[in-house]
């Protein structure tokens, strides 16, 4: 009964947020593209104050095994101009939110004959926001690794996973939702 009257309520809440259609404040231009619309309807339910506590959006095409240099590039300027007018549209809201670029799977460090680059193990995850946790995380690129050097290259020559995603996430899970049993969401992790 009250399960269903909320989720009710909250989908009509919801239509009644796109049906809105605000547009961006402070200036923000999302870049026309899936990930600049789903950025925007992002933006729409933190503005309404819905009780949204994660999201996630996914922007493809970095699996790029073939002449990756001719797309990398228009595909790191959607992700930053997504993120800019993300920001932006939030204006001071975006202090209570902690932003996090990251991948399923790296990319290999040395390019292929086919001029792009193949699987990988590590990769970085880039977080925008304030400290968060009690082990104080950093906005920042997060990698595990210093440099690129071959001392710090795997076997193959490649870099190597030197973080767990979770290790990055769960603190700010915690942060962001007091309360929340971070093994509820993460119930394989060590130290939890």
């Amino acid at each position: 009964g009250q399960a269903a009257h909320d989720t009710i309520a909250a989908v009509k809440r919801l239509r009644e947020i796109r049906n809105q259609n605000a547009e961006p404040e402070h200036g923000a231009v999302y870049p026309n593209h899936d990930f600049g619309r789903g950025l925007r309807e992002i933006a729409r339910l933190i503005k309404a104050e819905v009780g949204l506590v994660t999201s996630t959006i996914d922007l493809g095409g970095w699996d790029t095994h073939f002449v990756q240099q001719q797309v990398i590039g228009s595909l790191m300027t959607t992700l930053a101009s997504g993120i800019d007018a993300f920001l932006t549209d939030l204006g001071s809201l975006q202090e209570r939110v902690t932003l996090v670029t990251m991948t399923e799977f790296g990319r290999r460090l040395r390019e292929n004959t086919s001029f792009g680059t193949d699987h990988g193990a590590g990769s970085v995850m880039m977080v925008i926001g304030n400290e968060v946790g009690t082990e104080g995380l950093k906005a920042g690129v997060h990698s595990g690794w210093p440099d690129l050097s071959d001392s710090n290259l795997d076997e193959v020559g490649d870099v190597p996973s030197a973080i767990n995603y979770q290790d990055v996430l769960s603190p700010i899970l915690a942060s962001h939702s007091p309360g929340l049993r971070v093994e509820s969401v993460f119930p394989a992790s060590e130290n939890r």
